[in-house]
């Protein structure tokens, strides 16, 4: 949408000269993929990836380059995790590659993905689904959730790992993504 685009835009004019050291990790949170998410799977991202992907994505049609602001305007953003697709729960990293263009893949088969690889990027940024968490909606996949955490040392070098836990208790598809970030304070 046009005042998504435009906020964008400003977050970008707006945040050109503050160093990437001084800003603090971010985690962000939507509920529909944005196109990247179909990119990611259709540029090779199952062997990348950790989690299971039982259906296709749905994403959103059109969006402001929002993946893009996150990897190169801020920097700084390490997880965009979203939900919306309730049969996914796979994290991968994502690709830097500006403006996206695929915007639905049709993969329905379930895979668990055991060995993230790191991108062939510098981006920190991940991409993460949720999984069928609730008893509505559709589908008849096991409950569960996909469960972060986030560490942030205090010499402020920030991770994080994710990991779905299902109803049952039961832990699966653990993610340890490659990157650790320092952060730096101006006080």
């Amino acid at each position: 949408s046009s005042s998504s685009s435009s906020s964008t835009t400003a977050y970008n004019d707006n945040n050109k000269t503050i160093p990437l050291r001084l800003l603090p990790p971010v985690v962000a949170f939507a509920h529909i993929p944005t196109i990247d998410f179909a990119a990611v799977v259709a540029g090779g991202g199952p062997s990348s990836c950790r989690g299971e992907r039982n259906e296709g994505i749905m994403n959103v049609s059109r969006d402001a380059g929002l993946v893009d602001t996150f990897i190169h305007a801020m920097g700084n953003v390490h997880v965009l995790a979203v939900g919306h697709m309730h049969g996914n729960d796979d994290c991968c990293p994502a690709r830097t590659t500006k403006n996206a263009t695929t915007t639905t893949t049709t993969t329905t088969t379930t895979t668990h993905h055991h060995h993230p690889t790191s991108s062939s990027n510098s981006s920190l940024l991940h991409l993460c689904f949720g999984r069928h968490s609730g008893y509505g909606g559709y589908g008849h996949w096991e409950r569960g959730a996909r469960v972060y955490e986030l560490t942030l040392t205090d010499d402020l070098q920030f991770s994080w790992t994710s990991y779905v836990r299902m109803e049952s208790g039961k832990i699966q598809d653990v993610y340890v993504p490659t990157t650790t970030t320092t952060t730096t304070e101006n006080v």
